[in-house]
């Protein structure tokens, strides 16, 4: 949802995305989809890291746990390298935040509250 929403609507100014680190191409050749997910003709133009890059160059905190069985790693790391080259070619590298932190599908907030707090100081 955060995604989806900081993607299209750029009245949001910081997204803190979390347990979202998917890539529907993968999920859809492993079967393990919820299909409320299901977005049809969306890999014709790309996948979810491309949806994230939307954001840029707007602030964002990607959260994943070290624990999350819903969110192969190795899925997250191909993602994020994706979404890495679009906030440096944004020129807004210094806005992307990973927070990897020990839990599961669940959110952290601990390097979003930093984030936040510097925006709201200026």
């Amino acid at each position: 949802m955060t995604m989806m929403i900081s993607a299209f609507d750029s009245r949001i100014k910081i997204a803190v995305p979390s347990g979202c680190m998917n890539l529907y191409q993968e999920r859809y050749q492993a079967l393990s989809q919820c299909g409320a997910q299901l977005i049809p003709g969306l890999l014709r133009y790309g996948d979810t890291p491309e949806i994230f890059s939307l954001i840029a160059p707007r602030p964002m905190v990607i959260e994943i746990g070290t624990r999350d069985r819903l969110i192969p790693h190795d899925w997250a790391a191909r993602g994020l390298a994706r979404i890495r080259k679009a906030y440096r070619a944004a020129g807004a590298i210094e806005d992307l935040f990973v927070d990897r932190f020990d839990g599961g599908h669940q959110f952290n907030m601990t390097v979003a509250q930093r984030v936040l707090g510097r925006l709201r100081r200026g």
